[in-house]
């Protein structure tokens, strides 16, 4: 056993080296999608605590990664000590110079399941051409969904579709995502695309054609399992109000959805936005991925959101939205309402704090067994609220912050309330050396109250606090922006004097 963490651990810094000697020219293609950050984020979302966009902005801040247009490379390498003691390692590489751009990595979990992904892509012309993991999602997603792509609605986030294109795809096995080939031409006005590869579950072919600016644009995916579907979706603007919307029909006959968007802008910075969504049915033809609040059944889905900025530096936003859903994996008819509240101001000194109060409810309709013909009576389901207040300076990975986290959870197999207080401070140390600190302690009931961490560049860590009281986290960066070494370690403490050390190494040069 001791030979094969051995070998891991030597993995990590081997494999650089091989993928260094292969990056001769590589460019500004279609970006990689984030799949660490995407999977936190997800996995937050999935407890309705779903982190906030000063929150990804930090989870992300001394990323080393170089920028811009030029000619450029970088080449990351990693190993980590789980709170077990088996070693996971990562080696990773980027470039791009001129038409040519790629991105591959290797990576081997503390399993000792190991996960190789690529992508380079060509770009000139009108024409972009791209082989390896690819993903490219249109409009709403009723027919191409995005890989890694958030699902959650929140007051600090738009309810419109997201950026469509093609995107390489370094993450694991997904529904929204293949290993092949894809193609985007763009001629006068006009945008065609097109994509084939393979999945875990099987073939995957996708193609879209319409106008550059989005006005229109038809879409057809297919996949194995999932058979075909074909969909048409369009944008416009007219003064303060904008829209969107999508259609998608499955073949033949099939499940069809439906989404649309509205929004309003006006003066004092205010914004209003609805959103509504319906699927027929839970089969999911094409590449259609999850649904906010919907996931992957059917039902329907309805969401306003209200913002302002009622003085420079301050804004206030209001989310709603409700649900219901219905799936062969629901115990019935399920219904959900969320509100999401967020106020945030910036003050004197670079002072900034922001409060969140979040609650999501659901009600399910359950059959009677002894009276089958009889309406399903609703009964409460999984009730969730949480609380939360940060106060301080941390921004671009310096400053302090104090954060207060408060879930209450009710109608669940695990209920009750649980607090968390955590301290942060991030700085420099001369010019070559940044530094990072973290302390949190947590109490209450057992429920699910979780955040992340950063304790490498590019690599984000979903952290669950039910069972745990506390504990605490360091990183140093040592280097600039072409060469750079960074270790962490996060130490929790639980019950009984129980403990948990985790722990990361890892190195990258760029030019």
């Amino acid at each position: 056993m001791r030979r094969g963490v051995d070998r891991a651990a030597r993995c990590a810094w081997v494999w650089p080296v091989v993928l260094a000697c292969g990056l001769a020219v590589a460019g500004d293609g279609p970006p990689a999608v984030d799949d660490d950050l995407a999977a936190a984020a997800r996995d937050l979302e999935s407890l309705d605590q779903p982190p906030s966009p000063d929150d990804l902005a930090d989870l992300l801040a001394g990323d080393p990664a170089p920028e811009g247009n030029g000619p450029w490379g970088a080449v990351r390498a990693r190993a980590s000590r789980g709170a077990e003691g088996a070693w996971g390692s990562e080696a990773r590489t980027d470039g791009a110079a001129g038409p040519l751009a790629w991105h591959a990595r290797w990576r081997r979990s503390a399993e000792g399941e190991t996960l190789p992904a690529a992508a380079a892509s060509w770009q000139g012309g009108g024409i972009m051409v791209l082989a390896g993991g690819w993903t490219r999602p249109s409009s709403f997603g009723l027919v191409q969904g995005g890989a890694g792509r958030a699902v959650s609605l929140a007051a600090d986030g738009a309810l419109a579709p997201g950026d469509g294109g093609l995107r390489a795809w370094l993450g694991g096995d997904d529904d929204c995502a293949a290993k092949g080939g894809a193609v985007d031409v763009s001629v006068g006005g006009w945008a065609l695309g097109a994509a084939a590869g393979r999945r875990e579950q099987g073939r995957a072919v996708a193609a879209v054609v319409g106008r550059r600016s989005g006005s229109w644009r038809l879409a057809v995916a297919r996949t194995d399992t999932g058979g075909a579907a074909v969909g048409a979706s369009g944008a416009w603007r007219s003064g303060p109000w904008s829209g969107a919307w999508e259609a998608a029909w499955g073949t033949p006959g099939r499940p069809s959805a439906l989404a649309g968007h509205l929004a309003w802008s006006g003066a004092a910075g205010w914004k209003a936005e609805v959103l509504a969504m319906g699927v027929a049915e839970a089969a999911r033809p094409g590449l259609r991925g999850e649904l906010p609040l919907l996931g992957r059944d059917a039902g329907r889905l309805a969401a306003v959101r209200l913002k302002t900025r009622p003085a420079p530096g301050t804004a206030l936003s209001a989310m709603a939205a409700a649900a219901e859903r219905t799936g062969d994996d629901l115990e019935g008819r399920e219904q959900r309402f969320v509100t999401d509240l967020v106020a945030s101001a910036r003050g004197a000194a670079g002072l900034r704090w922001e409060l969140r109060l979040r609650t999501s409810a659901r009600t399910i309709g359950r059959w009677s067994e002894a009276w089958p013909w009889s309406p399903p009576v609703d009964e409460p389901g999984r009730w969730t609220q949480s609380l939360g207040l940060a106060v301080g300076t941390l921004e671009a990975g310096a400053g302090w912050r104090v954060r207060v986290r408060s879930l209450a959870v009710d109608h669940s197999a695990t209920t009750g309330r649980r607090l968390m207080v955590a301290c942060e401070g991030a700085g420099r140390l001369g010019a070559a050396a940044r530094w990072r600190l973290a302390w949190r302690t947590a109490w209450g009931a057992p429920v699910d109250l979780a955040d992340a961490i950063s304790p490498l560049p590019a690599v984000v860590v979903p952290r669950h606090w039910g069972h745990w009281d506390g504990g605490v986290f360091a990183r140093l960066d040592l280097g600039g922006r072409s060469l750079g070494a960074s270790v962490a370690a996060d130490v929790r403490r639980g019950a009984a004097d129980t403990r948990s050390i985790e722990a990361w190494a890892g190195a990258y040069f760029a030019w």
